[in-house]
């Protein structure tokens, strides 16, 4: 955990033992600390407090898996610990999906942003490949971030089933991320020149593919539209989600470099719905295939949800789409041939579910997480018991973070999908997009209990102020009106009593 490429075993420890601290989940199971991951995994499916249990357990055992394989870099497919000369897809970087949706998923949520630094690390020193990239396969200036890489950063992994080449919503998700660890923490040094001209570059080649009236030639990770002979699309969902959200992204990262931020053209909401679901690609004539391991049209409802689904109807879609994947996985739970192939797949319904306030589709994908895809070691693996990969370590605590808090730059939600069987618990060290971050946040049938604290150096984050949403009405510290909503003062910290009404 220290980079200055001298071994410091003592600080290490140090350094991981308060990385791991950082945060903790409590569902209050009441099953003995004694009992063996091989009794949790037998016995969680038949009964609520084994099922809490491994669910505890595995936020813990995730985060640790994650923190202990990130250091000068991010941790890679199979994290650092490959086991032989051949690990599966070499063990490289995978950037749609397996490192946003797994390895780095929590590390801003539950408590770690300033592990952040390590995708920063792992990207700038490739800029002049990333130039190669977008200057060759779409004939324009600025940065295209491959699918795949590892000792280089050129886009040359595809094929003619994979056209990964043509995909270009890499550089506007890492750029969403980094923006949130700067949101949670206020850090602005987190956009160091080394980072800005990577910003810059991937904002030049966005302004270019943004002026075009269709994304093309596009791909979506990593589906191909239903009776199409090539995986090469137009106008795949999520490019259109990410394109409309690199636009807030550019505003965080330039305010906190003080600087104009980059313009870039707008793009509008052309989502799509298909037989009721949120249609993968937005331009018509490109069939859904809902059987399928990716999710990629719901990126528009993983971070800061989409302005574009305040509509009902695309709401329901969204909605749809998430119990219609979830039905299909359940029809077969199991490593391919079976439907429970690639864990972070279930990252990417969770999350979305959890935006929607969805707890039923939520708990689902969190129990087969916790289930399926963690072992009596509490490693994990990429299919249901199959296949060591660490995707499901970061992509568990992702959703449980998004199940008890989530925020925008001026709103902090509590409990938006809280499953109804967590009746009561506690987590700690969850950051929110406010700067503010949850020292403590306890909860039983009566109310809630909430710690928040901040640096001072994230006040410029909340200038605006900061409205806390509940689930329900709520009378809060001393107050005798119940609200279903409050404003923080421009304090630091906050200890706040809510008592639910009726």
């Amino acid at each position: 955990m220290v980079d200055d490429g001298i071994e410091h075993p003592v600080a290490d420890l140090h350094r991981h033992d308060a990385l791991q601290a950082a945060s903790a989940l409590r569902l209050g199971s009441h099953v003995p600390d004694d009992v063996t991951t091989e009794t949790l995994l037998g016995r969680a499916a038949g009964d609520v407090d084994h099922d809490l249990a491994l669910i505890e357990l595995a936020y813990a055992a995730g985060r640790y898996n994650i923190i202990s394989s990130t250091g000068h870099l991010p941790a890679t497919l199979q994290g650092v610990w490959q086991g032989t000369w051949s690990p599966a897809w070499s063990a490289d970087y995978t950037l749609n999906g397996n490192m946003q949706n797994g390895a780095i998923a929590s590390l801003v949520s539950t408590g770690t942003p300033e592990l952040m630094r390590s995708v920063s690390r792992l990207l700038v020193p490739h800029l002049d490949d990333f130039r190669t990239n977008a200057k060759r396969i779409f004939g324009v200036e600025g940065a295209l971030l491959p699918s795949r890489m590892s000792s280089h950063g050129l886009a040359n992994h595809f094929s003619p089933a994979f056209p990964l080449q043509f995909w270009m919503g890499s550089g506007g998700w890492v750029l969403r991320m980094l923006a949130d660890a700067v949101l949670a923490t206020g850090d602005r040094s987190l956009v160091d020149d080394h980072s800005w001209h990577l910003v810059e570059e991937v904002l030049r080649f966005y302004q270019a593919v943004a002026s075009q009236e269709r994304l093309a030639p596009a791909y979506s990770p990593e589906n191909t539209p239903l009776g199409s002979s090539t995986a090469i699309s137009v106008d795949p969902a999520m490019d259109v989600a990410i394109l409309r959200d690199v636009a807030r992204s550019a505003r965080v990262l330039a305010e906190a470099r003080g600087v104009p931020p980059v313009e870039i053209p707008a793009v509008g909401p052309r989502y799509r719905v298909e037989g009721g679901r949120l249609a993968e690609w937005s331009f018509p004539g490109q069939a859904d295939q809902v059987a399928h391991r990716h999710t990629s049209q719901l990126y528009a409802l993983w971070y800061e949800a989409d302005e574009a689904f305040t509509d009902p109807e695309l709401r329901a879609a969204a909605a749809k789409l998430i119990h219609d994947k979830i039905a299909w996985r359940a029809e077969n739970p199991g490593p391919p041939p079976g439907n429970m192939e690639m864990a972070f797949g279930l990252t990417q319904l969770g999350l979305a579910a959890a935006t929607l306030g969805d707890h039923v589709a939520l708990e689902q994908c969190v129990q087969w997480l916790a289930r399926l895809h963690f072992t009596p070691a509490m490693t994990t693996t990429h299919d249901a018991g199959r296949l060591f990969n660490v995707d499901a370590s970061g992509g568990l605590p992702a959703l449980i973070a998004a199940a008890l808090v989530q925020s925008t730059r001026d709103t902090i939600r509590l409990l938006p999908a809280r499953p109804s069987s967590w009746t009561r618990g506690s987590v700690s060290g969850l950051t929110t997009r406010t700067g503010l971050r949850v020292v403590t946040l306890n909860w039983a049938d009566d109310g809630v209990r909430l710690v928040l604290a901040a640096d001072a150096v994230s006040r410029w984050v909340r200038r605006e102020g900061v409205t806390v949403l509940l689930p329900r009405p709520a009378t809060v510290n001393d107050g005798t009106e119940p609200v279903d909503s409050f404003r923080l003062d421009d304090s630091d910290s906050h200890t706040l009593e809510l008592r639910w009404a009726g």
